[in-house]
């Protein structure tokens, strides 16, 4: 500061020197001097405001339609029927049950008759299938009756056969010598086995098992494979390569190293020579396994071909024993002959059963043939029910208490289905708006908004928003007062509830809305043009607290800076913070260039 004071004086002092010489001039020159220095100091003059506590919101504005929250479009499932009579009018205000409008119901009454005739068909004939279900089990009846009669003669059949078994025992007699001299031949043959089974030589294995050397070689496989792996080019196969029937004298350890350069030779060669020793200690226990195998199976053979001849000869023994007693043998057939005669018995069960089966499939075609005359006409009758409705639709009323915003149908004009009148609620009212896709992400559910409609004036109507769309809709011309222009963007929709009444308000208004993002009270804050930034931050830049003088002339003061922190911001206000700031505090708002330009051409002009 002092610096610029002195600098300042300088100019002074050189000014006093140049009025001196220019003393001649008189009163004219020092009449121009004063001019300047008051052109100047306007030319200085800067606009100043005050750091207040405000009240700052941060806000989205979006501008929306007043829409009604409850709605019937008036409608009937019939089409193509007459309109007879329209009870409503645009404007009109009906009562939730009044007759909005009536439809030609004569066509579809016509229909019912018919749906009502087919129905009767529909139980006739069941009644016939109910009685051809009665006739079908009294024949399934008779049958039975008539396979029990058979049965009981099969059984008579058998039991004849049962006694001419009895007088098969001279038969056996002849059976028994012919047995017996099958048993000779039977015993012959066990006892030469028997002789072959003795001398035959069992040969036995009694090296480690060829498993064995089959792991070591797959172990030195394993590292066999992690050698080649780490080469530089572990192109060789070792899985496909090295096996137990592998010839290791074509294994050359120049085809496993290939073009590697970092290859352990001695130890891959080592590797290579335990394979062989375990490949040919694989083969040679494999060897022996197999030949003791043989043998093994070879002796096995030779005792189930004693045990085949020594089971056939104890079944011949058993033979002589059953044929050496007629008796046994007489009753043997008989009990064969019994066993025939109570299988027809039980087939009589069996039919007697099957008979009883299809008796009670007849009763149960009987009881569907009930159920069908029941549930069968469920189609005619659900048909008869949707005429009835249709007439019953013919009967336009209003579902919904309001005013008529939309007639779509006259008199006499045939109706093809869509609305027919539209209801709205004129007591509940909510705004539908769109949000642009950059600040939609920005808008929840619940947040506070501040309304204003035209038809309200300047009154503020407090909201919520209600919904946001999860798809957006392309943005259109604005030619609604509820679109918000994008230039082709994607827009939100997004519904507000106005949460009071107001009897000014008025469906399709225009409403304009500020949603509340966030919300400070009472906080100190500067117009945003008033802050300033400089390589060390932010800062407001404030007038001197006083000035001095010195030898009679005015010294230049300067400006203060002061630093702060800024919080929210919107768009007019900036809450700051920081050394210094308080409230009443006078800040300077920064000139504007083409402000400095003026005042330095005047300087200069003087």
């Amino acid at each position: 500061m002092n610096s610029r004071i002195k600098k300042h004086k300088k100019l002074l002092i050189g000014g006093g020197i140049a009025i001196a010489v220019l003393a001649g001039g008189g009163m004219y020159a020092s009449q121009t001097a004063k001019q300047a220095a008051a052109i100047m100091e306007e030319a200085s003059q800067q606009e100043t405001v005050s750091v207040e506590k405000r009240n700052i919101t941060e806000s989205v504005s979006a501008t929306g339609t007043v829409t009604s929250v409850g709605k019937q479009e008036a409608s009937a499932s019939v089409t193509g029927v007459k309109v007879l009579t329209v009870n409503a009018a645009v404007g009109d205000t009906v009562k939730k049950g009044d007759i909005l409008a009536v439809l030609d119901s004569s066509g579809i009454k016509e229909d019912l008759a018919d749906a009502q005739n087919a129905l009767g068909a529909s139980k006739e004939k069941n009644a016939l299938d109910n009685s051809s279900a009665q006739r079908s089990l009294a024949e399934a009846q008779t049958e039975r009756n008539i396979a029990l009669e058979r049965a009981d003669e099969d059984i008579a059949s058998a039991w004849n056969n049962y006694v001419k078994a009895v007088d098969g025992i001279s038969k056996a007699e002849q059976e028994y010598a012919d047995a017996w001299t099958k048993a000779e031949n039977s015993r012959l043959d066990l006892s030469a086995k028997i002789d072959e089974l003795n001398n035959a030589e069992i040969i036995e294995y009694s090296g480690p098992p060829s498993s064995d050397y089959e792991k070591e070689f797959n172990e030195s496989k394993e590292d066999l494979k992690k050698l080649v792996y780490a080469l530089d080019d572990p192109s060789w196969n070792v899985e496909r390569r090295i096996t137990l029937s592998a010839d290791f004298s074509e294994i050359r350890i120049e085809d496993i190293i290939g073009t590697s350069e970092n290859a352990d030779t001695q130890k891959i060669q080592r590797v290579l020579d335990e394979l062989a020793d375990y490949q040919q200690d694989y083969l040679t226990a494999a060897a022996g396994e197999a030949e003791a195998a043989q043998s093994a199976t070879a002796y096995q053979k030779l005792q189930e071909e004693n045990q085949t001849l020594q089971a056939a000869f104890d079944a011949d023994v058993a033979a002589l024993d059953q044929k050496n007693a007629a008796i046994e043998s007489a009753e043997a057939s008989a009990n064969s002959a019994l066993d025939a005669y109570r299988q027809q018995i039980r087939s009589k069960e069996d039919a007697d059963r099957n008979s009883a089966s299809s008796i009670d499939s007849k009763q149960d075609s009987i009881n569907i043939s009930a159920v069908t005359e029941k549930t069968g006409t469920q189609t005619e009758e659900k048909s008869i029910r949707g005429y009835q409705k249709q007439i019953e639709e013919c009967t336009v009323l209003a579902e919904t208490s309001g005013v008529v915003t939309s007639v779509a149908v006259s008199e006499g004009s045939l109706y093809t289905g869509g609305t027919i009148i539209t209801i709205e609620d004129n007591s509940d009212y909510e705004i539908t708006t769109e949000i642009t896709e950059y600040d939609i992400n920005k808008i929840k559910v619940g947040q506070k908004v501040i309304i204003k409609t035209n038809g309200t004036g300047d009154k503020e109507l407090n909201g919520k928003v209600k919904t946001i769309a999860p798809r957006s809709t392309k943005a259109e011309a604005a030619a609604s007062a509820a679109a918000v222009s994008t230039a082709g963007g994607v827009n939100y929709k997004v519904v507000v509830s106005i949460d009071e009444k107001n009897e000014d308000l008025r469906m399709d208004m225009t409403a304009k809305m500020n949603i509340l993002l966030m919300e400070k009270e009472n906080v100190l804050s500067v117009p945003f043009n008033a802050i300033q930034e400089d390589d060390t931050g932010f800062y407001v830049e404030c007038p001197p607290e006083n000035t001095s003088e010195e030898s009679g002339t005015a010294a230049v003061p300067e400006n203060r800076k002061i630093y702060v922190t800024k919080g929210l911001e919107t768009d007019y206000y900036v809450e700051i913070s920081g050394e210094g700031i308080t409230e009443g505090l006078t800040v300077l708002i920064p000139q504007t260039d083409n402000a400095s330009t003026s005042a330095d051409l005047m300087l200069g002009g003087f």
